[in-house]
């Protein structure tokens, strides 16, 4: 459920109404707000009249590490230091969802996030971020401008996910720009150094602590975020919008190539007849006219709705660039569950 506030008064929105059942155990537990507050509150105070305190301090306790800062995986918890502080989560992402559970269990202060949408990563981190700040008085850290050593500048790709994420220099300092199948948008944010860890400021990382580092095989790697994310450096180049086309070649024709959505690969085709008649066939679905559409100077734009079994209706946005022979750019897709961005890249069929 949410909360809507219009003209002073507050109004419980159901939750929107969906057929998809996730595949236990993960995903498949449905809560209030409230009682996972309650969840929350018990491991705040040593695990309440339902865990002894010596299984809680075991649950909060590092077994796992991921990157050389003190983090990593507890028994069910991400582990970390946040602050200074001890500092113990869960999150939650999929189809319908975005969640978070977690605080300091030294300072009694934890922070309980549910949103009934998928792929909501920055507001989640946004409002953690801002939660735990207020109760415990902290505030922003100051940008260092020495910045990260260059070698750590250039492309990621997560082990979990599949993420993309790219790392450069910006007139603002670093700058982290992450990209992946389970976020809406393309995720920027920025860098600011504390002492031998970096604190992310915006985007999906904002008030997270991540670590950078070397690996024995001199591959870069950061770690860090609500979940123990590795990225490794990876410099196949991350698919966007491109910033400029070939606007004199010629889009008729058939394109295609592998969408990756947020259930896995799904083949994508796209046929241009005219610069008004494009048509696509992807998951089930055969030559489906898309509307709002323009095909020419180098561009495809347009959208096309679709029903899939188990999930519902389904809108897809288009906005496809021709550079050197190759369509590339987003597939924004929009359904009960939340929202998607899907990097797409159509070769000539």
């Amino acid at each position: 459920q949410g909360l809507s506030r219009v003209d002073g008064v507050t109004a419980v929105l159901p939750p929107a109404p969906s057929p998809y059942e996730p595949p236990p155990p993960s995903g498949s537990m449905v809560s209030t707000a409230e009682d996972l507050a309650r969840f929350l509150i018990a491991h705040l105070n040593g695990g309440g009249a339902v865990l002894s305190p010596e299984t809680v301090q075991e649950m909060h306790r590092l077994h796992v590490p991921a990157g050389p800062g003190g983090g990593g995986m507890g028994l069910g918890f991400r582990v970390d230091q946040r602050g200074g502080r001890q500092f113990f989560c869960l999150g939650g992402d999929g189809n319908g969802f975005t969640t978070f559970v977690g605080g300091h269990p030294e300072e009694r202060v934890g922070i309980v996030v549910l949103i009934n949408t998928g792929g909501a990563h920055e507001a989640r981190s946004a409002i953690v971020r801002a939660g735990l700040a207020a109760v415990l008085e902290e505030t922003p850290p100051r940008r260092d401008p020495s910045g990260l050593p260059v070698q750590f500048a250039g492309g990621y790709r997560s082990t979990y996910w599949d993420f993309r994420a790219e790392l450069s220099q910006g007139r603002d300092g670093e700058q982290l720009a992450v990209l992946g199948p389970m976020l809406s948008s393309e995720s920027i944010g920025h860098l600011t150094q504390l002492d031998d860890r970096w604190r992310g400021e915006g985007g999906i990382f904002d008030g997270w602590e991540l670590d950078f580092a070397d690996s024995p095989d001199k591959t870069c790697h950061f770690y860090g975020g609500v979940y123990p994310f590795d990225f490794v450096a990876d410099d196949t180049p991350i698919i966007r919008v491109p910033p400029n086309v070939d606007e004199s070649r010629d889009l008729t024709g058939a394109w295609a190539g592998t969408m990756d959505t947020p259930v896995g690969p799904v083949p994508f085709e796209l046929r241009c007849g005219s610069p008004t008649a494009v048509t696509v066939t992807a998951m089930g679905a055969t030559n489906l006219a898309m509307s709002d559409v323009t095909a020419n100077a180098g561009w495809v734009t347009g959208r096309f709705e679709l029903h899939l079994p188990d999930i519902g209706g389904l809108a897809v946005f288009v906005r496809l660039g021709l550079l050197h022979g190759q369509l590339d750019g987003m597939a924004y897709a929009t359904m009960t569950f939340g929202e998607y961005a899907i990097p797409l890249r159509l070769e000539r069929h």
